[in-house]
């Protein structure tokens, strides 16, 4: 199966069961069953929208070492003197 970000179905033509592991870290996307389908929230909006959605869904909260941080907030990264990389999160 191939996803294009700029028009994701929001009804895959997959069983649950095959789907499920989107629901787990670092994932988590809000599935449903439906028959021989699952919806999957790509947009994580709260719905299951009709049609196809826009969503980037490789930017997936812990797989991109930004683990923790909760969608809506935002994450920055700078360097100190020391060239160490520190990261801070804010609402």
């Amino acid at each position: 199966m191939v996803l294009n970000e700029e028009h994701l179905p929001e009804r895959v033509a997959l069983p649950y069961e095959k789907m499920k592991f989107l629901e787990k870290g670092p994932y988590r996307f809000r599935l449903k069953a439906d028959n021989d389908g699952t919806f999957v929230d790509w947009n994580r909006n709260g719905t299951f929208d009709p049609g196809t959605v826009r969503a980037d869904i490789t930017d997936t909260y812990g797989a991109s070492g930004a683990s923790g941080i909760r969608p809506g907030r935002r994450f920055s990264r700078r360097r100190s003197r020391a060239t160490k990389t520190n990261y801070s999160c804010s609402a």
